[in-house]
């Protein structure tokens, strides 16, 4: 990893013709430098319109720590090379990815990639809940379902709630919940938990 580069003995007298570095928009700047340092050329490969590194701190986050590596070189036009085909999300998944981040770019790799679907899931509503309309559209296997918005607005649905605690965190129990309702319903279904 990034962080043993600067303690690991093997790297303070080894260098490296190229140093490849997966999920750089996670990796903090301080960790990277090393890694990249031991180095003659360095590959970052990574997404920074997805996730960003975990920085703690506000005061760290304004001043600039929560920018990888990644994203500041991201101006370098020349340097970057963007890969258009994605083999993981179906064809509206991709095309709201598209349009949202990628300028309308991304495409799906292949059409069984474009079409795929969730099989052979069905909604019994065995207790009337709130979420029962939004739920049987998740388990959908129409692709025209594939995304599907719910709308947790707390003044329709108390359960949304927000609530406010420490350090500005914002938790929402009606959406975790819904969301474990979710999943619970697709493991039901025959989903594997590990996915």
């Amino acid at each position: 990893t990034c962080l043993g580069v600067s303690t690991n003995l093997l790297f303070s007298y080894r260098r490296f013709s190229i140093t490849v570095v997966d999920e750089a928009s996670l990796v903090l700047e301080p960790v990277i430098i090393p890694a990249i340092a031991a180095s003659d050329s360095f590959v970052l490969v990574g997404d920074h319109r997805q996730l960003a590194p975990l920085v703690c701190s506000k005061q760290a986050r304004q001043e600039g720590l929560a920018k990888s590596l990644l994203e500041r070189l991201t101006i370098h036009h020349s340097a970057v090379i963007t890969l258009h085909s994605q083999y993981r999300m179906n064809r509206p998944i991709a095309g709201l990815s598209s349009v949202l981040f990628y300028d309308g770019k991304l495409c799906c790799a292949n059409n069984i990639i474009a079409e795929a679907v969730l099989n052979n899931l069905t909604y019994d509503p065995i207790n009337d809940s709130t979420y029962s309309e939004a739920y049987k559209l998740c388990v959908s296997n129409l692709l025209n379902n594939a995304i599907v918005f719910v709308d947790t607005q707390s003044y329709k649905n108390p359960a949304f709630c927000a609530t406010f605690r420490n350090f500005g965190d914002v938790v929402n129990s009606g959406e975790a919940e819904f969301i474990a309702g979710l999943c619970r319903l697709f493991v039901k279904q025959g989903l594997s938990e590990s996915d």
